[in-house]
């Protein structure tokens, strides 16, 4: 039952943080195409896979390996959530 309420509350943080991120390079970039749509939805994917991943290492995993997983996971969803951003947003320069 507290997997569903996990899912659920990933689910809302993707919305919110998918459309902050649309919303703050649309402002900041004074227009928004599809590179930027789909820059926002990376971030907010990151965003919303943070909690299950930390829910399910630390639930799964036994002894102290579970926490570090569980920070390992996180910070390299961040990395490659930066890296895919990044790679999204320059390409259009080029």
């Amino acid at each position: 039952m507290f997997l569903v309420v996990v899912l659920i509350v990933s689910l809302l943080i993707a919305v919110v943080a998918t459309s902050g991120a649309s919303f703050a390079m649309r402002y900041y970039r004074r227009r928004f195409e599809s590179s930027e749509r789909r820059a926002a939805i990376v971030i907010g994917v990151a965003f919303a896979l943070q909690l299950p991943v930390m829910y399910c290492s630390e639930n799964l995993l036994p002894g102290r390996a579970r926490e570090m997983i569980a920070t390992g996971l996180m910070i390299t969803i961040c990395v490659v959530g930066v890296g895919i951003v990044w790679r999204i947003l320059e390409a259009r320069n080029v």
